[in-house]
């Protein structure tokens, strides 16, 4: 998987995809779920959730974690075509 590239935009479109995203953002800015979750205001296992995609994480807490990532969402028609590759894609 490649990493972030800064200020270039990736399409999300799953809670998996999200997920990962999330995962990836924390790890490069190499903070524990635990300092993560503080930041954001939200329990450890709410950002385990919202990381693994094993239980469904509402809209309020997935924003208070991407508000202290330093991100917001920016809402896009689906037929964009995004100048970056989908980092957030696997081979699953």
């Amino acid at each position: 998987m490649r990493e972030a590239e800064p200020g270039a935009m990736y399409g999300i479109t799953t809670a998996s995809r999200l997920g990962r995203a999330v995962r990836t953002l924390r790890r490069t800015r190499k903070l524990t779920q635990a300092e993560l979750a503080d930041a954001a205001g939200i329990s450890r296992l709410c950002l385990r959730d919202l990381e693994t995609g094993t239980r469904s994480v509402g809209s309020v807490n997935q924003l208070r974690v991407l508000n202290a990532l330093g991100y917001e969402i920016a809402l896009l028609p689906k037929s964009a075509e995004l100048d970056a590759p989908d980092i957030w894609a696997t081979d699953e």
